[in-house]
């Protein structure tokens, strides 16, 4: 699926969380305390003992840690820690003595039980029985109980409940998406901007990160082993963190782990075939065209590879890799060199295991990327080919060749032979590997024949199929030979415009809000935010991948088989729920498609007894013109845009408006006496009246808005406190759109500022679990990816959004908090509200359509 707007992440968002600062580190340097900063690989008795107790007690098991790593600061660490008055604070010094003097794990284990045997209290002996179970090995529940023991060690405890869950959710049959919910919330605490870093983490975290990726959480895998590998360097750290790379590119940022994997040696040729497929797979296609080129020309030996290449389907060779580089060059726009690339082929003598000629392949290659531009030479080349393969019985070289003289025949505008020949591609092979190119080009060859001719069954298998795999610009040209031009947007056009010409606006209507839908769980590649939202982008990657014989060779076991506990969960989040509107008012949809802005309005059902359409008119305008009108509607809209939508609104009491950030203001357009409008986002959310629980308002601690004199905590705060007001006053600032280095900064790693606080979008989306129910701002940020990001946040969440402008003030507080007392609902509160101040500019968004 094509990207929303909302999902502006640049490709190395992951990279620029992994990499802040030193002090995410498992292995800490420096520490916060409530007081001052402690650089603890310079701190002295002196400075230790002025620090508070708690502090002390604290700071001690980072001792510990940074001391197994750092040999030269031990004999400091222990000569502090044992000075201190404090038992708790010398039973660490006692234990540090083993860690750094043992050269073993066994021993450790048998001086700190030794230790517990001999302590003169429970609470220390608990401490050295953490310890022991540290490096014992014992059951993750057993050291959990430890840990949990000790105050010094409470994130360590918390690390470990997340531990004990990722093994129980690991071995489950059916992971259900409350438990990945319980997961992820299990997960904040050490993926937030301010992380919790227990000490001892990389022990702590042993196959943490591994469990995670299977349950299609990469991104947080790929954080999480991050940190708490840093500072760590031996043999089975590194092992660990080689596998990062294939976290991220199993979130599909493969512009990340390239970035990750750029400076490790090449020497292994699946590694290098690994980073080609991911330069290919992110869209750096110049990059690929260089990488391809260096490897044709310098003869590399392809023997070791294991499998074949999953773009051409031949086992690896030079003339495989020659097709590739044609079609990478196709798909960076530069048809005239991917056309000599093939010529250098035509002479070749090289076949493939089935005994069928790459020349004759480069042939329909080249016929693939003329379509558009010479249909005919298109048409004469994928012909000869097909004659050749019936002739010769190359039965998968006849089938490609038929396929894309189909589409060639199309494009001539010869449809009822392009018709003949998609039919008889169907039975020349079992199988067929492109299918999707297949049926498309028949139903595209048939609509343009007959544009009212039944189409349900091509269009169903169709929208299966991008469903299950979504639209990949890259995957569909090369490996499913799909024309270049024909991406989802294509058949979405083709299956609308049948339904309208079958007269049947329902279906299309539902079809464009499906896919609208869909597009909330698919992200493109370097797009993903992780956690639940991007679990079935994940999911699509982590199979793809298994696909790819190079990258899973190189894997270290990340794309391993597993058991997929996950299915059912992930088949929910994607299972789009009919189109149910109420019948008390009317909808408008609005939506762009291949260069136009299309607009349905809905009107209220008829009686139950009346066979009338339901749908009642449908217009669309050029985009470019759409453009120019949603402008000048910021200023006040012209009289003649719309007319007909103008004329049938007219009709109505109540209209609804489905509203992304970067549509035209309809509300503005429609507006007139007596017709109450709304604003929603999700069309098939079940209509609901969103009635206000007045449990006394909140506004942030900063000068956000007007209103109660009350506060909430802004920041990190939030995620672990549960909000119990009905309104949240949110700040007005945010960070620079762009960072030092001048880039556009990623939507989700842009911050909302409340004076001194802040609080991250990504941190936001994900851990904010007891949300307002109304959040009311002022004045939209004119930001399209981070307002239309909001607006899907709070459609999530179950918020209703309230925008103001300038003019609010505490008489409109006051007015908002009197009429959420009695209980209505924020519809009944709008227009009460706009009676009441028929000046006051104000706009409620709802997650789904109202209903009073």
């Amino acid at each position: 699926m094509k990207t929303l707007h909302i999902v502006s992440f640049v490709r190395y968002y992951v990279v620029l969380m992994l990499f802040w600062a030193v002090s995410l580190g498992a292995v800490e340097t420096e520490m916060q305390t409530r007081t001052s900063k402690v650089v603890l690989t310079s701190l002295s008795v002196d400075q230790w003992k002025k620090l508070a107790l708690g502090d002390r007690r604290w700071i001690a098991p980072r001792l510990l840690d940074l001391g197994v790593v750092n040999a030269s600061v031990r004999n400091d660490f222990i000569e502090i820690l044992e000075s201190d008055t404090d038992p708790f604070v010398r039973a660490h010094g006692l234990a540090a003595r083993s860690f750094f003097t043992r050269t073993n794990d066994l021993t450790i284990r048998d001086d700190l039980n030794i230790l517990a045997s001999r302590a003169e209290s429970v609470q220390l002996r608990d401490i050295y029985q953490y310890y022991s179970a540290l490096v014992g090995g014992i059951p993750t529940a057993t050291l959990a109980n430890f840990a949990c023991k000790v105050s010094e060690f409470e994130d360590a405890c918390r690390f470990l409940r997340l531990r004990i869950l990722t093994e129980s959710l690991s071995v489950q049959p059916v992971v259900t998406y409350a438990q990945m919910r319980d997961l992820q919330n299990a997960c904040a605490p050490f993926l937030l901007k301010n992380a919790l870093r227990p000490a001892f983490f990389h022990r702590l975290g042993a196959g943490v990160a591994e469990r995670l990726n299977r349950l299609k959480l990469p991104l947080e895998a790929a954080i999480i082993q991050e940190r708490m590998l840093r500072g760590i360097e031996n043999d089975a750290a590194n092992e660990s963190r080689s596998r990062i790379p294939f976290y991220l590119a199993s979130a599909g940022d493969f512009a990340s782990a390239l970035r990750y994997t750029e400076s490790r040696a090449l020497r292994n040729m699946d590694l290098k075939m690994a980073r080609l497929d991911w330069m290919i797979l992110s869209g750096r296609y110049k990059e690929a065209v260089d990488f391809l080129s260096e490897l044709i020309e310098s003869n590399v030996d392809l023997s070791a590879l294991r499998g074949r290449d999953p773009w051409t389907g031949f086992q690896y060779s030079r003339e495989g890799l020659r097709l590739r580089l044609a079609l990478v060059l196709h798909l960076a726009g530069d048809t005239s060199k991917a056309a000599r690339a093939l010529e250098m082929l035509k002479e070749n003598s090289g076949k493939t295991e089935q005994g069928e000629p790459i020349a004759l392949y480069a042939k329909i290659r080249l016929a693939q990327i003329l379509l558009k531009d010479r249909p005919e030479l298109a048409h004469k080349l994928a012909e000869d080919v097909t004659y050749e393969a019936q002739e010769k019985g190359w039965a998968q070289l006849e089938y490609f060749a038929t396929i894309l003289d189909g589409w060639a025949l199309y494009y001539s505008k010869q449809y009822f032979n392009a018709v003949v020949n998609f039919t008889k591609a169907g039975g020349i092979v079992q199988n067929p590997p492109a299918e999707y190119s297949r049926l498309l080009g028949l139903m595209a060859s048939q609509l343009a024949m007959a544009p009212a001719s039944p189409q349900t069954y091509i269009v169903t298998r169709l929208k299966q199929m991008l469903a299950a795999r979504p639209y990949h610009r890259a995957i569909y040209t090369i490996r499913d030979w799909v024309p270049e031009d024909a991406g989802d947007d294509f058949f979405l056009e083709q299956a609308v415009l049948n339904a309208e010409a079958r007269r049947d606006r329902w279906s299309a209507l539902s079809l464009l809000e499906e896919f609208k839908r869909l597009e909330e769980y698919y992200f493109a590649a370097g797009n993903n935010p992780g956690g639940i939202r991007g679990i079935v982008t994940s999911d699509v990657w982590y199979r793809t991948l298994r696909e790819f014989p190079s990258v899973r060779a190189v894997s270290r076991g990340v794309l391993d088989d597993a058991p997929d506990n996950l299915r059912t969960t992930i088949n929910s989040l994607v299972t789009v729920p009919p189109l149910r509107l109420v019948d008390d008012s009317a909808f408008l949809f609005p939506y762009t498609l291949r260069g136009r802005a299309i607009v349905y309005l809905v009107a209220p059902s008829p009686p139950r007894n009346v066979r009338a359409a339901r749908l009642i008119v449908r217009e669309d305008i050029p985009q470019s013109e759409y453009e120019v009108l949603r402008a000048k509607c910021l200023r006040g809209c012209p009289d003649n845009a719309f007319p007909e939508l103008r004329k049938l609104a007219g009709s109505f009491r109540m209209l609804q408006i489905q509203t992304r950030a970067t549509d035209l203001d309809f509300g503005a357009l429609l507006k007139r006496p007596g017709l109450a409008i709304f604003r929603f986002y999700d069309g098939l959310l079940p209509a609901k009246p969103y009635q206000a629980q007045y449990r006394g308002a909140y506004r942030a601690g900063c000068p956000a808005a007007a209103g109660d004199a009350a506060t909430f905590p802004f920041g990190e705060s939030m995620f672990s406190a549960g909000f119990t007001g009905f309104a949240f006053y949110w700040p007005l600032e945010t960070d620079a759109r762009t960072g030092e280095d001048g880039e556009k900064r990623p939507v989700y790693l842009r911050n909302f500022v409340c004076g001194d606080s802040r609080v991250r979008f990504w941190d936001l989306d994900r851990f904010w679990n007891v949300p307002p129910e109304l959040i009311i701002y002022r004045d939209r940020m004119d930001d399209a990816d981070l307002d239309q990001a909001f607006l899907r946040f709070a459609a999530g969440s179950n918020i209703v959004l309230l925008e103001t402008n300038a003019s609010w003030t505490d008489v409109h507080a006051a007015f908002l908090r009197e009429q959420a007392r009695t209980g209505a609902t924020y519809p009944v509160i709008q227009e009460r509200m706009q009676a009441r101040f028929p000046d006051l500019i104000f706009r409620f968004y709802f997650p789904g359509p109202a209903g009073k």
